[in-house]
């Protein structure tokens, strides 16, 4: 008969299943033990739905009360950033200051303004009115142009400092491609007489469709143009590395030909009339001081736009030039450093869409700098209001 072997022997220190195994928790034991510790709440009293709403009108009235004071110092701050940016437009100079070509001694400081003699009617230089004077339209015929037609440095300027840059004006003012395709851009900062032509509305009219309808080809005068801009900056470096106001002038405006040909000659539909005309009427201090911003001369603070057609056709003329022109920074330098303000100067009188923004870099970082202090603003005033009704 078959005997089974014993059982083997328990190790030593080893545990039963019983005895490893720690016994669970009684969830009746674990409820008995949370109701008997203490809840950190217990002390505290529950406020009655009265008190609640009272604690809300405080924390709503201490809202209605500084958030007005909160808003209009952030207003206030941005109107002063905003005058602080318009203000460097009109920037006071001493010594010596130009209006482009010439150069003007002041007597102390004094505000720079761009001004030209006005024609007919507007506001005259002392400020009075003279009543307007109706602009005579666009010719239907070529009207009669003086001869010989008004030509660049007609009057007294600074001459330049080394021959070779004499000798390339001279031979550029007497040439007859240069004559032919009668710049306004250089016309409307060194010719006095065109700036005198502007007391007499009818001869400046001439002159403007003098101006826009040439006997040579735009493109060909573009290249003429180009052309001569190139020969200044390698006959006159010495003259433009020591930062000679004139030739400096003389250089923007060889490189603006063709964007302030298509600014003189814009017209009014409504009245078939030069835009030019209309703002040399209506005098300085108005649209007629956009025409300057090409040469680097900005808007002073008593510009007051005139919110027309006319400015509206520029200002878009400027921003297409700024977009498509190649280098633009270099090409067009005077009116990449003007042109930022002065759209901010129309859209702030005319209303949005009236110019566009953001072409040219140098407002940029100011129009920034206020835009995030407006968002810090908004920012801060939403966590004030947010922890008041909290």
């Amino acid at each position: 008969m078959f005997t089974p072997p014993a059982s083997p022997q328990p190790v030593k220190g080893a545990l039963s299943s019983a005895q490893s195994m720690p016994p669970l928790p009684s969830p009746l034991a674990d409820q008995k033990a949370f109701a008997r510790s203490p809840s950190p709440l217990a002390d505290s009293p529950i406020p009655s739905k009265g008190e609640e709403k009272r604690r809300i009108g405080r924390r709503f009235r201490y809202a209605v009360i500084f958030v007005p004071f909160f808003l209009v110092a952030l207003t206030l701050s941005a109107r002063v950033l905003t005058a602080d940016h318009w203000s460097r437009d009109s920037s006071t100079l001493s010594t010596t200051s130009r209006i482009w070509g010439k150069v003007f001694s002041l007597e102390g400081p004094q505000e720079v303004h761009v001004f030209r003699r006005q024609s007919g009617g507007g506001s005259s230089a002392s400020g009075a009115p003279t009543g307007p004077t109706p602009a005579p339209t666009v010719p239907e015929s070529p009207p009669v142009l003086p001869t010989p037609f008004p030509q660049p440095f007609d009057g007294v300027w600074q001459q330049p400092t080394t021959p070779s840059c004499r000798n390339f004006f001279s031979r550029m003012a007497n040439s007859q491609p240069f004559r032919a395709c009668r710049p306004f851009s250089l016309l409307w900062g060194s010719s006095d007489t065109f700036l005198d032509a502007q007391t007499n509305l009818p001869l400046l009219n001439n002159l403007v469709w003098g101006t826009c309808n040439t006997n040579i080809a735009l493109s060909d005068c573009i290249v003429n143009m180009d052309g001569y801009a190139a020969d200044l900056r390698r006959e006159c470096a010495t003259e433009l590395s020591s930062g000679d106001y004139t030739i400096e002038g003389a250089l923007i405006a060889l490189d603006a030909y063709a964007v302030m040909r298509e600014a003189a000659c814009l017209s009014d539909p409504t009245t078939n009339t030069y835009c030019l005309v209309n703002a040399a009427r209506d005098g300085s201090s108005k649209n007629l001081d956009f025409y300057s911003l090409f040469s680097g001369i900005k808007l002073t603070k008593n510009t007051d736009p005139q919110c027309t057609p006319c400015l509206r056709s520029l200002m878009s003329v400027y921003s297409t030039a700024l977009k498509t022109t190649p280098n633009a920074k270099e090409k067009l330098s005077g009116l990449f450093e003007t042109y930022e303000t002065a759209a901010e100067r129309a859209l702030a009188k005319c209303g949005l869409g009236f110019a566009l923004t953001n072409i040219a870099s140098p407002a940029r970082s100011d129009r920034l700098g206020g835009v995030l202090w407006t968002r810090l603003g908004v920012m801060v005033l939403s966590m004030m209001v947010g922890s008041m009704l909290l």
